[in-house]
Order: structure tokens, then C-alpha cells, then sequence
């Protein structure tokens, strides 16, 4: 009799493992298929937005394509009017130049300049600083005032 209690705990035993290798193995199964809806589900989404997307972007395509072909209507029509308005006045500016031209004047005279324009600069001052920045800074402001003035005196006496 203990021989078949144990045969039949085994047998139990079988069962009740196959029973959970079973329930196991379907819930992989479903777990495996939900997983593939959701990625199915999730890829029309992405279908979805780049549809809307997609048109979308036809819509400001053929927006700026509009634009566009309403700027090339409109170019010639400004180019023709600037050539006109730019001709036109090109002409006037011609007679009058012409006109101006056979007038009689009498040359520019020079004004004169006041002597202290013409006067030459001053010289640059000695330092008698023992700070070497201080040497330094005011040996750059006196080399930069000299030149501005130095130049400005050049330029005066040859006009």
C-alpha cells in the first residue's frame, strides 16, 4: 500500500508541476502578446502623428509656394517702377547738370585758417614719476595725443 501512495503522491506531484509549468509557460505566452499589441499600438500612434505631421507641413508648403509665386508676380512690376522712377530722374539730373554747367560762377575762394590751427603741437612733456605703470600709462596717453595731433596738423596744412 505505501508503494502506491507514493506512486500516487508522485503522480500528484507530476501533475501539479505540469499544472504549473503550464500556467507559467500561458502566461508568458499572454505577456508576450500583450507586449506586441502595445508595440503595434504604439507604432500606428507614431503613424498617426507623422501623418498629421506630414500634412501639416504640405500645408505651409503650399502656403510659402503661394507666397512665393504672388513675390514673382509682384518683382517685375517694382523693378519696372524703381527703372522708371530711377530713369526718369537720371534724366532730369543729367539737364540739370548741364544747365548748371554753362552758368556762369565764380570759382571758390579759399577760406583762411586761423594761425592757431596751423601752429605746430606742443612737444611731449618729461615724467618725472618713479612708478613704472605710471611711466608707462602716461607715455601711451602722450604718444596717442601727439599722433591724433601730429595728424589732424598734417592733414590741415596739406588741404
Amino acid at each position: 500500500m505505501i508503494s502506491l501512495l507514493t506512486n500516487r503522491y508522485i503522480l500528484y506531484a507530476i501533475a501539479l508541476g505540469s499544472a504549473i509549468f503550464g500556467l507559467w509557460g500561458y502566461g508568458k505566452y499572454q505577456y508576450h502578446v500583450g507586449y506586441q499589441s502595445a508595440e503595434y499600438v504604439r507604432q500606428m500612434a507614431d503613424l498617426e502623428s507623422f501623418k498629421s505631421e506630414s500634412l501639416r507641413l504640405q500645408g505651409l508648403s503650399q502656403n510659402l509656394e503661394l507666397q512665393l509665386m504672388a513675390l514673382r508676380e509682384a518683382q517685375p512690376k517694382i523693378i519696372e517702377r524703381y527703372s522708371r522712377v530711377v530713369i526718369e530722374n537720371l534724366y532730369l539730373l543729367t539737364v540739370l547738370l548741364m544747365l548748371t554747367g554753362c552758368a556762369s560762377s565764380t570759382p571758390p575762394s579759399r577760406v583762411p585758417i586761423p594761425a592757431n590751427l596751423t601752429s605746430p603741437c606742443p612737444a611731449v612733456d618729461s615724467f618725472t614719476s618713479p612708478s613704472w605703470d605710471d611711466l608707462m600709462k602716461s607715455y601711451m596717453k602722450l604718444v596717442i595725443q601727439y599722433s591724433e595731433c601730429s595728424s589732424k596738423h598734417q592733414a590741415l596744412i596739406s588741404n
